[in-house]
């Protein structure tokens, strides 16, 4: 290894037929133990990666969005120890495994610079906590709920159920919002109103609206506010919040419930859009 360091990639190839040739004079007994005591040294692995899982799971310091990434690390770090480990059985040094890494690393490196940019993305996006596991964030590239952050990719479900894989070397360099980072989403349903309606009636259908949602939230409580005059129309927005989990289903309902509340009040809604925005809880 010494030799390696010093003299370059010269030794290193010298290094690596050593190795070759070393392989050769391994017998088929010693092979089959090798096979053996790396089938054994597997299992063992694999309960040890099941264990270390449990123990993630269990923990309240350690970031969801870290369980992919460590699980992955832990389970590479234990089968490239077993190899060792089994190797070492039938007389190849961990020394020359370390020397077999270094001349492949090189043309490994060059060959997957793609996956090392994912891999640097990741690190990136963990570190800077820009979302967790379970948030709903919005990028160029899609939009859903964030359901794991690998080494590679970062695995979205869409609202509409559709699964999206965006590569972490992309979406670290995409602006990325992130709608839930507060725990709570606020919906502004903008809707038109004919000038001939009070304003005091039309407050109290649309807070009439929002009281019939159970996912609305009364801290903070739900508003209306003016928001624009049109030719004989005023334009209204109602501000309600929910939980995260709740905005879907919160929103979907109340609008559905305007529609509903403004027929018995005999309030007349020339048109309406929704648009939506996050604030601090």
């Amino acid at each position: 290894m010494n030799r390696l360091m010093a003299d370059g990639v010269p030794d290193n190839a010298e290094a690596l037929q050593e190795f070759l040739d070393s392989l050769s004079n391994i017998g088929v007994r010693q092979w089959l133990f090798a096979l053996g005591v790396l089938v054994i040294l597997l299992i063992v692995s694999h309960f040890l990666v099941r264990l270390f899982i449990k123990r993630l799971n269990r923990s309240e310091r350690i970031s969801r969005s870290l369980h992919t990434v460590l699980v992955t690390v832990v389970r590479f770090a234990l089968i490239l120890l077993s190899i060792m480990i089994a190797g070492n059985t039938v007389g190849i040094s961990v020394s020359a495994f370390l020397v077999v890494f270094a001349v492949l690393g090189t043309a490994i490196t060059l060959a997957v610079q793609g996956v090392l940019s994912n891999i640097a993305g990741c690190i990136i996006l963990l570190s800077g906590r820009i979302f967790e596991v379970e948030d709903y964030i919005e990028t160029p590239s899609g939009s859903g709920t964030v359901k794991e952050i690998n080494l590679l990719n970062t695995k979205l479900l869409s609202y509409e159920g559709a699964t999206i894989y965006i590569p972490n070397s992309v979406l670290y360099t995409e602006t990325v919002t992130n709608q839930t980072s507060f725990k709570k989403r606020r919906a502004n349903i903008t809707f038109r109103v004919s000038a001939k309606h009070d304003p005091n009636a039309v407050r109290e259908a649309a807070l009439d609206a929002a009281g019939r949602i159970p996912y609305v939230l009364h801290d903070p409580a739900p508003i209306l506010v003016v928001s624009g005059y049109t030719a004989g129309h005023v334009n209204y927005t109602l501000l309600a919040w929910a939980t995260a989990d709740d905005y879907w289903p919160m929103r979907n309902g109340l609008t559905e419930q305007l529609y509903t509340s403004f027929k018995e009040h005999g309030i007349e809604m020339t048109d309406k859009s929704v648009s939506v925005l996050v604030k601090d809880s």
